[in-house]
């Protein structure tokens, strides 16, 4: 069981990330990826981005744990939500972008690099990926819950070979560049 199939464990961080101001992230995603294309969100968690990018976007929100999928529902009905593990991206659809905000940092570094690999898959010729990690290179736990800190040169080699860097940027979240987000374009299949 992951620590957010727990109902608990879920609405502790719905309430933990209530009122969260998550403009600068949404600015960013609006500048760097053009509108009304169709986008995959990668862990919805308590679904405040989903909230935001769906006004903009043809989105459709997975996650892996149930509890969030069904949370968001029971307000969201029309919205497209689909269980999904990030690594494996078991999708028939496909996507203009795929977007998470600090979700592939709770993959280990192999389960990271098979999810790069198969969003390859369900992205479109041309297709933009945008994720945001916790800058460093360290790995902790807290309550089984993996956080993998990453550096812009650890994605790069795990993704060269199939995506071209857009752009990377470093942000504050809680401390001076302890964050980053790095957009990433599927290379054109030769």
């Amino acid at each position: 069981m992951s620590y957010f199939d727990n109902k608990e464990n879920a609405l502790s961080y719905i309430k933990m990330v209530e009122g969260f101001d998550n403009d600068f992230m949404m600015h960013e995603v609006f500048t760097n990826l053009p509108l009304d294309k169709k986008m995959l969100e990668l862990g919805i968690g308590s679904g405040h981005d989903l909230d935001v990018l769906r006004k903009c976007y043809d989105v459709t929100g997975t996650d892996k744990s149930e509890v969030f999928l069904e949370l968001y529902r029971e307000k969201n009905a029309e919205t497209p939500l689909l269980k999904l593990d990030a690594v494996k991206m078991d999708i028939d659809d496909t996507f203009d972008y795929i977007y998470s905000n600090k979700v592939l940092i709770h993959l280990s570094d192999e389960d990271m690099k098979e999810s790069f690999l198969n969003q390859l898959r369900v992205l479109n010729e041309g297709g933009l990926v945008f994720h945001s990690f916790w800058k460093g290179t360290h790995e902790e736990e807290f309550h089984g819950l993996r956080f993998n800190y990453k550096t812009k040169q650890d994605i790069l080699d795990m993704t060269n070979k199939y995506y071209d860097l857009i752009k990377y940027k470093e942000y504050k979240e809680f401390a001076a560049n302890d964050s980053f987000y790095i957009v990433l374009k599927k290379k054109a299949s030769k």
